[in-house]
């Protein structure tokens, strides 16, 4: 894994603040990296380009999943605002 310093990680916090929850679409060159974090009350998903700037980032206040786990799929498939 390729190490950043301090000062690029808080520039790449920086960028996925501003960005978070925002819809608009977007244009990345490359491959794209995505990671989703179930957390014990939220969901997070985020893509990265291939520098690991993020480019798109959002959260989401979750009743669906408990300590990381998913207890209510159906509901999360049901109730997901960015289902296409």
């Amino acid at each position: 894994m390729k190490q950043i310093a301090w000062d690029e990680v808080m520039k790449r916090l920086e960028v996925a603040s501003k960005i978070c929850n925002d819809a608009s679409s977007v244009q990345v060159e490359g491959p794209i990296h995505v990671g989703v974090d179930l957390g014990t009350a939220d969901v997070v998903v985020m893509a990265v380009d291939d520098n690991g700037m993020p480019v798109s980032a959002f959260l989401e206040w979750a009743t669906v999943v408990r300590d990381g786990v998913v207890v209510d799929y159906h509901g999360a498939i049901k109730n997901n605002p960015y289902r296409p």
